[in-house]
């Protein structure tokens, strides 16, 4: 019976650290350069934008995924790359930003580094002048 409970036990922990608020099992933790060429099989990825997190959200019944990205490149630029390459999906001007909508629920949203945007454990270097915010929305509202 131990065994059967050591078999249950592990993963299930496993499983809560990994979907946890603030959770980032990736190896590009804190700066690497992206070298994927889009985020989440959606968004073109910015050119030489670095990861510098990603958190779970969990809510009942939605709950929600995001990446935050940081560039030294001016905010004009990143905004002038994804109306360019936004892959046909919806823009939204957001003051200096833009926000891009693909179906499946997928945003993706462009901040100044010192704007209003969901923040992690890893800031922005001293050198960024825009963060890039992917997430993803999973499950659907029950209809009231």
């Amino acid at each position: 019976m131990a065994g059967v409970r050591a078999f249950f036990v592990l993963p299930l922990a496993l499983i809560a650290s990994a979907c946890g608020r603030g959770a980032d099992p990736g190896p590009a933790r804190g700066g690497a350069v992206v070298t994927d060429p889009s985020w989440g099989g959606v968004f073109a990825a910015f050119p030489g934008a670095r990861r510098l997190c990603s958190q779970h959200v969990t809510g009942d019944p939605m709950h929600i995924e995001w990446t935050a990205y940081a560039t030294d490149r001016p905010i004009a630029e990143v905004v002038a790359f994804y109306e360019k390459n936004g892959g046909g999906h919806a823009v939204e001007r957001d003051g200096a930003g833009l926000r891009l909508r693909a179906p499946a629920d997928w945003v993706l949203s462009i901040h100044p580094k010192d704007g209003t945007y969901p923040r992690c454990e890893v800031a922005p270097a001293a050198g960024d002048a825009t963060v890039i915010i992917v997430s993803h929305a999973v499950g659907r509202p029950i209809p009231g």
